[in-house]
């Protein structure tokens, strides 16, 4: 027949763990000794802080454009990020292979944490080095870099490398981007000069063979032009047909006014077949075409000057930021030499042995009374394990 579990009174287990009052007390102290006596064999480690404010870098060529879609633009790709994406950047670099390797290296980090004799000595040094240094940024705006070692000057000395780090190789990037910025803004400058010229030669052109200079005017030059001669051609007609009806067409008066008619009438199928030449050489029936070459050319020649002005001053500043190097952080609070240390925490580190052996014993103690009052009902169940 299987035995009932039979689940122990909250009391009764009290009443257990009371009655080996003595035994929990002495398991507990003698660990919370022992505890305190290990750590007094901890090295201290002292804690030296770089407390930095990340740069926002502006730059003032841009300034110019702030207003504008394309300076928003440069500003972004030179540079103009939040803080917080400043700050994940530092993050990015400081925890590198690379930086850290540099900082090992300076300081002769794999004698200093003793991994020289294990199969990764490297590695072994980063992640130490990784567990003496925190990184953190702060809602405030400002970063941190904390670093602990065993030597108060070494951890000073390895706080501010830390820093310069931080400014070199975060220049070094803004530098290239800065290159690669410069060098796409150059193509595109280069082209539209080309184009430029181009449009220039091709407008000259334009000009010489149809005696076009500013269209619109020429144009209102042209018709006024035309307008006259056609009015001179009416007057000159009624003038005719008038004395046509009075004097014979045989006399002189007649014959010049004829003789002029046609003058006028020849001059304006002349104007109209090649057009003025101190207006416009341009015929009527080739007009449309010459107008829409006319409205294209300038129309290019606008866009690639606008072009020009905003292209100029980015061109002229990518030059500028790719010549200069600005540091990214500005150093709020210089790491110092400390002078107290920052860790073991002792006190913690005794209470929390103390508390984890009372918690141990409690448990031990319980589980065993529990046990006690079931050993029917766990032997039951290695049998029938067993079988």
């Amino acid at each position: 027949m299987r035995p009932n579990f039979q689940r122990p009174d909250v009391t009764e287990l009290v009443r257990g763990l009371l009655i080996k009052w003595k035994t929990i007390l002495v398991v507990i102290f003698s660990v919370a000794i022992i505890t305190a006596a290990i750590s007094l064999f901890l090295p201290n480690q002292y804690k030296s802080t770089a407390n930095l404010m990340p740069v926002q870098n502006k730059s003032f060529g841009f300034g110019m454009l702030d207003n504008t879609a394309v300076g928003s633009l440069a500003g972004s790709l030179l540079g103009g990020s939040a803080i917080k994406d400043q700050m994940d950047r530092f993050y990015v670099l400081l925890k590198s292979y690379t930086v850290k390797k540099k900082v090992i290296d300076k300081f002769d980090l794999i004698k200093e944490y003793d991994t020289s004799n294990s199969k990764t000595p490297l590695l072994d040094a980063m992640n130490e080095l990784d567990e003496n240094t925190r990184l953190e940024g702060h809602d405030e705006g400002n970063f941190t870099i904390d670093v602990w070692d065993n030597s108060p000057e070494l951890a000073q000395k390895m706080a501010d490398f830390y820093v310069h780090l931080l400014n070199q190789f975060n220049t070094e990037i803004s530098v290239k981007q800065a290159h690669e910025y410069r060098e796409v803004i150059q193509k595109r400058y280069q082209k539209s000069v080309h184009d430029l010229d181009s449009l220039v030669q091709a407008n000259a052109k334009f000009q010489k063979q149809y005696n076009v200079y500013d269209l619109p005017d020429q144009l209102q030059d042209y018709m006024t032009l035309m307008g006259s001669l056609v009015t001179q051609k009416i007057e000159t007609e009624i003038k005719l047909d008038l004395l046509n009806k009075s004097i014979n067409k045989t006399s002189g008066v007649y014959q010049n006014t004829h003789n002029e008619l046609e003058a006028i009438t020849a001059k304006i199928d002349s104007i109209k077949k090649s057009g003025d030449k101190q207006t416009i050489s341009v015929s009527l029936d080739n007009l449309p075409k010459v107008y829409k070459r006319y409205f294209y050319l300038q129309m290019g020649l606008t866009v690639e000057k606008d072009i020009q002005k905003y292209l100029v001053p980015m061109y002229e500043q990518a030059k500028l930021e790719e010549a200069k190097a600005i540091p990214v952080v500005s150093i709020i609070d210089a790491p110092v030499v400390p002078t107290k240390k920052d860790r073991p925490h002792r006190s913690l580190i005794v209470i929390s042995a103390f508390f984890s052996a009372f918690i141990i014993c409690c448990a031990y103690f319980t589980g065993r009374n529990i046990y006690y009052h079931n050993k029917g009902y766990f032997k039951y169940l290695l049998h029938s394990d067993e079988i």
